[in-house]
């Protein structure tokens, strides 16, 4: 990048990309989501969680990296023609990227060609519907912290696209888990943060929690002067905080109301904390800290069955145990806490998994309590998946999928798929009743 004048004058030099890259890289699974976007759009932005990586992946694919406020002074060196087309520019918009919509979109209609600028964002933006019509054209690319694949915990032997092909059936019963209840121990409380990765454990989960107390501090302040909460964020404000994400964490998986949870944080809860604490979740719906999978709705006649209550899961169980203020030897002694965690962890991974082939994923819960943790659709296809981590419960767990999807199909669901039960350390792949029994760490893409 050189300048001339006020005009920055774009080229791409060796220098200039290793000076971006990081030492330390890991490998990414969005980085093919991310190259493939850029062949159709002039700009993409990558939208996740604060600190999972987001800005290293969009260093280590872009040739510079330029400031936001300086959109408005590019030009591309036209002597080569290909000059920065390999490339895009990474551009800081410092966490604001609506405010430069229209720089964005003047400054890719202003050179032909895809691929030019790479963006990315800590909070929800709008709906598609909602965004200008030029922002629409900006591709969006989804990223989470590091799955079990990527931080070397899954052997990735298990294609997640295999349980649509029946491949799944085939590979299961050569699969057998390598991990062992420390080492899922360990993933909960070190998390899939890359800045962990190689952390002392003990110095790894003091660094989750200032991420969590990070998150709590900018939902708290993304409320200021609503819903009673003060703008300079007093420790008082800041412990309430804390208690709502010990609250939510507390009901992994569960589905619960607000009141319910709020009944459980404190005593006849007023109205006052009951606002707050929905003013709070919402800002950390809002920041990619918790996610509550959609509710899957086959068909029409099953609407009067439908169960609204949300299932809640952190972006990374690390997230949980911080809030909770566990310690390691804590966790392995709580069955129940531990079969949540593993819960949340294997949402997050098939989360990450499912969005490089564009799989959707929903959870399913009727009002009679039946549920299916996670269905996942392809192509017309679905697939069936309950999590785990008790083997003594897994033939169980397989009987209670097959009910459940015979149940479905008597309210004219399409015939599923492929059924499967994901399980944890020590587990080995077999097949009950026509169900997969998949371990964790051989899932991947």
């Amino acid at each position: 990048m050189s300048a001339a004048g006020n005009t920055m004058v774009i080229t791409e030099t060796k220098d200039t990309v290793n000076s971006i890259v990081p030492h330390v890289y890991i490998q990414r699974l969005a980085q093919k989501r991310i190259s493939d976007a850029l062949v159709h759009r002039g700009a993409v932005l990558v939208e996740g969680v604060a600190h999972c990586g987001k800005q290293t992946l969009a260093r280590q694919l872009s040739a510079a990296v330029i400031s936001a406020n300086d959109l408005g002074d590019i030009t591309f060196n036209t002597e080569d023609t290909n000059s920065c087309s390999s490339k895009p520019l990474f551009v800081d918009t410092g966490h604001n990227t609506p405010r430069y919509w229209d720089d964005i979109a003047y400054a890719v209609r202003s050179r032909t060609g895809e691929g030019l600028f790479l963006l990315t964002e800590d909070t929800v933006l709008q709906t598609r519907k909602e965004l200008p019509i030029y922002a629409r054209e900006i591709g969006h690319v989804r990223m989470g912290t590091l799955s079990s694949l990527e931080s070397g915990v899954s052997d990735g032997s298990l294609p997640l696209q295999s349980l649509f092909t029946g491949e799944s059936l085939h590979i299961c019963k050569g699969l057998e888990s390598s991990s062992t209840q420390e080492l899922l121990v360990n993933a909960f409380s070190r998390g899939g943060w890359p800045a962990t990765q190689d952390m002392p454990l003990n110095e790894a989960m003091e660094f989750v929690t200032e991420i969590l107390r990070g998150f709590v501090k900018e939902a708290l302040q993304g409320m200021s002067g609503n819903a009673g909460i003060d703008e300079d964020l007093s420790e008082k404000t800041i412990n309430e905080g804390m208690l709502f994400s010990s609250g939510i964490a507390q009901f992994i998986d569960m589905p619960v109301t607000n009141l319910e949870i709020c009944k459980h944080l404190i005593e006849n809860p007023d109205e006052a904390f009951r606002s707050r604490f929905a003013a709070f979740q919402e800002q950390l719906n809002k920041a990619y800290v918790i996610e509550n999978p959609i509710n899957w709705k086959p068909t029409k006649l099953l609407e009067s069955r439908f169960s609204y209550l949300p299932r809640r899961y952190f972006a990374d169980p690390s997230l949980a145990v911080a809030a909770l203020g566990l310690k390691p030897e804590s966790i392995s002694h709580n069955p129940r806490l531990m079969g949540s965690l593993f819960k949340n962890l294997v949402v997050r991974d098939i989360s990450e998994y499912a969005r490089t082939p564009g799989i959707s994923l929903f959870r399913y819960n009727d009002k009679s309590n039946k549920s299916i943790d996670l269905v996942l659709e392809w192509q017309g296809r679905w697939c069936a998946i309950m999590i785990v981590l008790d083997p003594q419960e897994v033939q169980n767990a397989a009987k209670t999928l097959s009910k459940t999807c015979s149940y479905l199909e008597e309210y004219k669901t399409p015939l599923v798929t492929s059924r499967a039960i994901i399980t944890g350390p020590g587990s080995h792949g077999d097949i009950i009743d026509g169900v997969s029994i998949l371990p964790f760490d051989c899932l991947g893409i």
